[in-house]
């Protein structure tokens, strides 16, 4: 593969976009690619796609890949790349002057090594401020590791975050919800948390409804409420209140253009009492309503056969059908 690439590299003229397919194989190259790169197309490259999904994200080894590697290029607009290899240094490196602003970044967090620094919410600022058309997307790909550090450090305020994904992480972290809605009511537009079907946090959005009178209001509902430009909402593997699905349906309206929940994992005023054929069909005109357009929730049978079970071999192939478009050029 490495030979291959390399004589595509070292013989094309003008190469403007190369992206490795998220392919681990292939992604494990990358450091020996990106030299090659920066001497023969350094200002012609405008779209760069390193990012990987891990056969074993609890266990992998880190590539000797480092901010420098980034600094040659000066056209890129579209660069995806693993968290594992971000920090200050790199996000200062794509705030050069001679380098035209990045349209979008897509970041893939799998483990985190404890050695790995983070970035600093300066370092955002200032690389927001230079790429101020940039929207940022984060893949969190198996990360059991990235979904708890997500509010302690992870995520930044000055984060230009346009999508949020959560692949095969077995838990959400709620408080992590409430600050996407609080700093990025500005940017967010895309929401996706995807669980297989029997991951052990399915209820967490409902394990305390009702108990306490004085609880917060629920995450996904503040998102709604506040996030402007939230276009896409997608939550599988996690039960959910219908009373809370058909407020962010009023709330977002025809704005919504995707609206994804599974009929069997929404629930009615008991969380242990599973809706009626007949609440379906309300709850689904009263979505049908609001969002403008004929709505309703998916059938357990459509969904991709690797949300059967955690741990399914092809769920890779569902991560791949939704983030191998990260890497389209503009």
């Amino acid at each position: 593969a490495y030979e291959c690439l390399q004589n595509i590299i070292t013989s094309t003229k003008g190469l403007k976009t190369l992206t490795l397919g998220c392919l681990q194989d292939i992604t494990e190259l990358a450091d020996e690619l990106l030299p090659l790169l920066g001497s023969y197309h350094s200002t012609t490259l405008s779209t760069l796609g390193l990012a990987s999904v891990k056969s074993d994200p609890n266990s992998y080894a880190l590539l000797h890949i480092t901010p420098e590697h980034f600094a040659s290029f000066s056209a890129i607009q579209v660069l995806t790349v693993d968290y594992d290899y971000v920090n200050d240094e790199f996000l200062q490196v794509l705030t050069k002057p001679f380098k035209a602003p990045l349209r979008r970044l897509v970041l893939h967090i799998h483990g985190i090594d404890p050695s790995h620094r983070g970035t600093s919410e300066l370092a955002w600022h200032n690389f927001r401020n230079y790429n101020q058309q940039c929207s940022l997307v984060l893949n969190l790909l198996y990360s059991y590791e990235g979904v708890e550090q997500l509010n302690s450090g992870l995520l930044r305020q000055s984060m230009p975050l346009s999508t949020f994904r959560a692949f095969f992480c077995e838990w959400i972290n709620i408080p992590s919800l409430r600050l996407l809605s609080e700093w990025y009511n500005e940017t967010l537009e895309h929401l996706q948390l995807v669980d297989a079907l029997d991951n052990r946090a399915w209820s967490i959005f409902s394990q305390h409804r009702g108990e306490e009178q004085n609880q917060p209001p629920d995450p996904l509902v503040m998102l709604a409420w506040r996030c402007k430009r939230l276009i896409y909402l997608s939550l599988i593997g996690y039960s959910y209140s219908a009373t809370n699905l058909v407020a962010i349906a009023r709330l977002r309206g025809s704005a919504l253009n995707e609206l994804i929940i599974p009929e069997d994992f929404l629930e009615g005023d008991d969380p242990r009492e599973p809706l009626t054929k007949e609440e379906i069909e309300n709850l689904s005109q009263d979505v049908s309503t609001s969002l403008d357009r004929s709505w309703a929730p998916v059938k357990l049978s459509s969904l991709h056969p690797s949300l059967q079970a955690v741990g399914n071999p092809d769920s890779d192939e569902l991560i791949l059908s939704h983030i191998l478009k990260d890497a389209q050029p503009f």
